[in-house]
């Protein structure tokens, strides 16, 4: 077998939805659960739930040898949205997340398709992962036409890719970075036709 001339290193990778499989890599299984039970289940709506989630420091730096961002005490980079808008801080992340992401939303689910995760020290991981929005708006009036690999139908779809960094603390994994690549121009028209925006809101 041919030597690589670059350094590697392990790599856990998952292709599907949620299993026993993806519960086995520490990371993955925590962000199922925060998932399903923060985000999807809306409890970013309650401020005082956002720090049994998010590491309260989230700060990076650049390694210099692996380019990879790693936790030290530089610059704070927190949420990083599908605009390029970063919000700094827990509580600015969890308010965006409430107020901004979701909001249009009355219900909503994410179904992974693939993730990657990488230990990127003793108690830190990096993870990359695609995923499914399915989302219902606000407003009714589009019609459900969209099903979930459940059969459950909902108003659209967004394809979506994910890249997060944790970070154990007291024995407790928590969230340090998110960032988000996404197309929500369905969700925007949709919006549009139920009237929950008008033309001139896009311009603001």
């Amino acid at each position: 077998m041919a030597t690589t001339a670059y350094p590697t290193e392990p790599v856990y990778v998952h292709n599907g939805s949620w299993n026993d499989t993806s519960r086995k890599h520490p990371a993955m299984g925590w962000l199922e659960t925060y998932t399903k039970t923060a985000i999807d289940g809306k409890l970013f709506d309650k401020p005082a739930e956002r720090s049994k989630w998010m590491s309260d420091d989230r700060k990076y730096s650049v390694s210099s040898q692996t380019r990879r961002s790693i936790l030290t005490k530089a610059t704070p980079d927190v949420l990083v949205k599908s605009t390029g808008e970063v919000r700094n801080g827990g509580d600015a992340s969890w308010e965006a997340i409430s107020k901004e992401l979701y909001a249009p939303f009355k219900e909503h689910l994410h179904s992974p398709t693939y993730a990657t995760a990488v230990q990127t020290g003793s108690n830190t991981w990096e993870l990359t992962g695609l995923a499914t929005l399915f989302w219902k708006l606000q407003v009714p009036g589009q019609g459900h036409n969209i099903a979930d690999p459940s059969g459950k139908t909902w108003d659209g779809a967004i394809p979506s890719a994910f890249k997060f960094a944790f970070r154990e603390e007291g024995g407790q994994i928590r969230i340090s970075r998110t960032e988000i690549s996404s197309d929500p121009s369905a969700a925007l028209v949709a919006m549009l036709k139920t009237g929950m925006l008008k033309p001139e809101d896009l311009m603001k």
